[in-house]
């Protein structure tokens, strides 16, 4: 479980606490930025593999984990884009696999998941699922 754009909660850690739960957490690197808190239950093993804070020069925010379910890693991606920011998914698509989540805040209105109409945000989404080995769910 996550969560994204938890604003000055990532910066108070124990706001959240979870029995049962292992937690991660991305800081906010400055005021627009995010923040990101990841639960993940104590029975499964997690490794924190890599992240991005948003500064002033990225286009996204993440925290990439390893968590295993029995023998297999699954790489799990928790992201937060801003509204109205095009995003730059080149560092996640650089370590995709076949077993690869991608959860968050996309901020990325589009008919093809209920909105009235697609943005240019929503148009960069779709085209990541559409020319990437991407089951969409």
């Amino acid at each position: 479980m996550s969560i994204v754009e938890c604003g000055a909660a990532a910066d108070n850690e124990e706001y959240f606490n979870l029995t049962g739960y292992q937690k991660f957490v991305l800081r906010r690197s400055r005021q627009i930025a995010s923040g990101i808190i990841v639960f993940v239950k104590l029975s499964l093993k997690a490794k924190l593999i890599a992240f991005r804070q948003m500064t002033t020069g990225d286009k996204l925010e993440f925290v990439q984990m390893h968590i295993w379910r029995q023998d297999t890693p699954i790489r799990v991606f928790f992201l937060y884009n801003p509204s109205n920011n095009k995003p730059d998914f080149d560092s996640i698509l650089l370590n995709w696999d076949s077993i690869s989540l991608i959860l968050g805040d996309f901020n990325a209105p589009s008919t093809r998941w209920g909105y009235m109409a697609t943005s240019c945000i929503g148009s960069i989404d779709e085209n990541l699922i559409d020319s990437n080995p991407v089951d969409f769910y």
